[in-house]
C-alpha cells in the first residue's frame, strides 16, 4: 500500500479511460490514487486541455534537468 499523501491531496498512482462515446467524444477519466479511486467523466476538450497541461508539465522536467546539467 502506498504511503498517504499530505492532508487534501491524492497521490496518482495510475490512470486509464473508458470511452463512452465516440461522436461527440465523451468517456470517464479513471484516477487510482492513494485514497481510491477518482472517476471524472470527460469530452474532447477537457481531454484536450489535459494532455497539453502534461506535455508542458514534462517539458519542464526537461527544461530543469537540464539546466542542472549545464
Amino acid at each position: 500500500m502506498a504511503k498517504p499523501s499530505r492532508p487534501g491531496f491524492n497521490k496518482i498512482l495510475g490512470a486509464g479511460t473508458t470511452v463512452l462515446n465516440e461522436d461527440p467524444l465523451l468517456g470517464i477519466l479513471t484516477l487510482k490514487t492513494d485514497r481510491g479511486m477518482i472517476e471524472r467523466a470527460m469530452i474532447k476538450p477537457v481531454a484536450e486541455a489535459l494532455m497539453g497541461e502534461r506535455i508542458e508539465f514534462l517539458q519542464q522536467r526537461k527544461a530543469m534537468t537540464h539546466r542542472v546539467s549545464l
